[in-house]
């Protein structure tokens, strides 16, 4: 039995250094939490007594010093005292030992503060020198995401291009990125030059709507209708939630094809999507000017019977005012009434976080995600 203390006892050994190791990691930890928490708050009680916290810091250009003073300005940075971090991460790129790993790691905090601060062309700088480090694919994320702040697509689209599997990871953003070039040049009225970023948003990601209706108002301008219809037609299929906001430009192009092309498409809308009440006020719109107002009135009464939306009140307000001219006054009052609170609130809403905004967002400020936007019937909808 005693013959097997000699096997036992190096794994003994070997278990107890490991353990306290680990204790010694444990505590080294707890160590350095507790000596950010007293320099933040010993910092934090200077300035209430108006010390000077100049060399309160004690910068340390030893491997742990440096991790430890780059926790403290990542620290200051997220408590607003974003100079105090620039100065911190500054001094650590100046110090001579510094390795390239720990030199990689300040860079990324520096150019983090340089863009808290607002300081752009520095954090752009700061970044580039990533982009020949294995931090290459971060510094470009962070380079894209700096420029499409500054409304930059182009430089922004060069970034994502860097990143080896962009079309297949970032296919959508960097569709949509070309969107905006598109949507840029439209601006400019350089429509050849906005096809051309159509297309290579299509090389990306041919299933996107926005590429669709932008080749729809390309269209328009070169007064192709059938293609206008066609490029409309497809974007129902891709995104049916943005259906509301084609109407107009489908009334436009399908009148100049075919007098009766408009209203039966738009009966086939209806049929397909029930809740969207805005073709609903489109097909009473169409009663009054091809049948009369005392059917459209109807009509419209029947539909809010059926589902309350305060866009058809309003309407249904206005057409019973040109029937019954003696409270021509009271009918007024309601509409405009009804038309300020609608203009007060949102007209659409992202899909995956509920953010509600009064123009199409294609990129959601809130959760960051493409192509979430949808319109709302109105102001009963965002209830629920």
């Amino acid at each position: 039995m005693f013959e097997y203390i000699w096997i036992l006892l190096p794994l003994g050994l070997i278990i107890g250094w490991y353990a306290a190791k680990v204790d010694s990691s444990r505590k080294r930890k707890l160590h350095q939490y507790l000596n950010l928490r007293y320099y933040l708050e010993k910092d934090k009680s200077a300035e209430k007594l108006s010390v000077s916290t100049d060399n309160a810091i004690p910068l340390n250009i030893e491997d742990e010093g440096i991790s430890f003073t780059l926790t403290l300005g990542d620290a200051y940075r997220r408590r607003g005292e974003v100079d105090k971090a620039i100065e911190m991460h500054e001094y650590l790129l100046g110090t001579l030992s510094i390795n390239d790993k720990n030199r990689h790691q300040v860079l990324i905090s520096l150019a983090e503060d340089y863009s808290v601060a607002g300081i752009f062309d520095r954090s752009e700088n700061t970044l580039r020198e990533l982009l020949s480090t294995p931090y290459h694919d971060f510094a470009a994320l962070k380079l894209s995401a700096l420029y499409k702040q500054q409304n930059d697509w182009l430089q922004a689209v060069g970034m994502y291009e860097r990143i080896e599997n962009h079309k297949t990871s970032y296919a959508t953003e960097v569709a949509h990125l070309y969107c905006e070039l598109a949507e840029q040049s439209i601006n400019d009225n350089d429509f050849k030059q906005a096809s051309f970023w159509t297309q290579q948003a299509l090389n990306i990601s041919p299933d996107l709507a926005r590429i669709s209706l932008i080749n729809a108002y390309i269209a328009m301008y070169n007064q192709q209708y059938q293609i206008v219809i066609d490029q409309l037609n497809l974007l129902s299929q891709q995104q049916a939630s943005l259906i509301p906001i084609i109407i107009p430009i489908a009334y436009q192009a399908m009148m100049h094809e075919d007098n009766q092309r408009f209203p039966k498409w738009l009966d086939e809308q209806i049929q397909k999507y029930p809740s969207y009440f805005y073709l609903k006020i489109w097909k009473t719109h169409l009663l009054v000017m091809n049948e009369s107002i005392p059917s459209a009135t109807t009509y419209l009464y029947q539909a809010l019977k059926k589902t309350r939306n305060l866009q058809g009140v309003t309407l249904l307000n206005q057409l019973q005012s040109l029937e019954n001219h003696r409270h021509q006054e009271i009918f007024e009052l309601y509409h405009q009434t009804f038309h300020h609170v609608i203009d007060y609130y949102a007209q659409f809403r992202c899909e995956k976080c509920g953010f509600v905004s009064k123009t199409l967002q294609w990129h959601c400020p809130s959760c960051q995600s493409w192509n979430t936007a949808a319109p709302v019937s109105d102001i009963i909808a965002l209830q629920k």
